[in-house]
């Protein structure tokens, strides 16, 4: 989830090309989840395996952030109200990783492990965009119409902040600091008056 706040002006380069530079603040909302289970092994061998019992591990990581966003938007004119556009934006992010990591052992209620390491830090990210839209004005250049598909991608920079646990016993961990990207088709429709 996100919100952005954006200030912008679309102008033409040439006859069949305008450019959209644009600035603002934007924020953002990232959960993540992981839920495994381990289960298997020789139920009477007590060297391989489980023995039958399960261990369950639960990994959140919850971030939210705000900051400065950047990008510019173009497009290229094809005539009769269609266009090809191509959108990029960069943004940095500085918020806060609310991370947790859960262990238990079927076998033993006791033997839980919870470990919370949450953390302040920047997280770059950028959106790209291209695809084909179609726009029109009606009602005497009153009112716009435009209706644009097009193929989306945000990567984020070190934003899986998870926890994996190296020894138990002394309950040794580090963080994973991985990068998640999202990306898809999308359908806008707009209507300005």
């Amino acid at each position: 989830k996100g919100l952005g706040l954006e200030l912008g002006r679309a102008y033409f380069v040439s006859g069949k090309l305008s450019f959209r530079p644009h600035w603002g603040l934007k924020t953002a909302w990232i959960d993540q989840e992981q839920s495994t289970r381990y289960t298997g092994g020789e139920p009477q061998s007590t060297s391989l395996g489980l023995q039958g019992s399960t261990v369950h591990v639960k990994d959140d990581c919850t971030f939210w952030g705000l900051g400065p966003n950047m990008g510019f938007d173009s497009k290229w004119h094809l005539g009769n109200g269609f266009s090809f556009f191509g959108n990029v934006a960069g943004s940095l992010l500085f918020g806060n990783f609310d991370v947790e990591h859960r262990e238990s052992y079927s076998n033993n209620v006791d033997n839980k492990i919870k470990i919370n390491a949450n953390r302040h830090a920047f997280s770059p990210s950028v959106q790209m965009q291209i695809g084909l839209r179609y726009d029109k004005y009606v009602h005497n250049n009153k009112h716009h119409i435009g209706i644009g598909l097009g193929f989306e991608t945000n990567y984020c920079w070190r934003q899986n902040q998870m926890l994996k646990a190296d020894d138990a016993t002394t309950l040794k961990y580090e963080r994973y600091s991985e990068d998640v990207s999202m990306h898809g088709l999308t359908l806008d429709v707009k209507w300005d008056f």
